[in-house]
């Protein structure tokens, strides 16, 4: 499980099923990893952000993405409102997400 600014994604769907009855929270989504970062998606499977983690540039940030009819992954430059609002983004400072980015966890 990733907890990402204390909201969890799961691996698989065995692992959100649990997380229904876990006192912690339900989880909000789905996670793969990538090339690059981490790839969010919604409890529908829907593509939402990326995690752009790159230690060696030291850069570490979250962007909205989704899948297009033609079956290609499109990154924006930022994340959308919905999509900040969705990961609790929407009150944070740029440091707080960049943070939130570089410290997200495994349990």
């Amino acid at each position: 499980m990733l907890v990402l600014n204390n909201k969890k994604f799961a691996i698989n769907k065995s692992e959100f099923v649990s997380s229904l009855f876990d006192a912690s929270g339900t989880c909000s989504g789905f996670y793969k990893d990538a090339q690059g970062g981490i790839k969010l998606y919604d409890h529908q499977n829907k593509l939402r952000a990326f995690i752009v983690r790159n230690p060696a540039a030291h850069a570490y940030f979250v962007v909205s993405a989704h899948i297009a009819e033609n079956k290609k992954t499109y990154y924006h430059f930022a994340l959308s409102s919905l999509d900040e609002k969705w990961l609790g983004f929407d009150s944070l400072s740029y440091s707080a997400k960049v943070n939130a980015a570089k410290n997200i966890s495994f349990v």
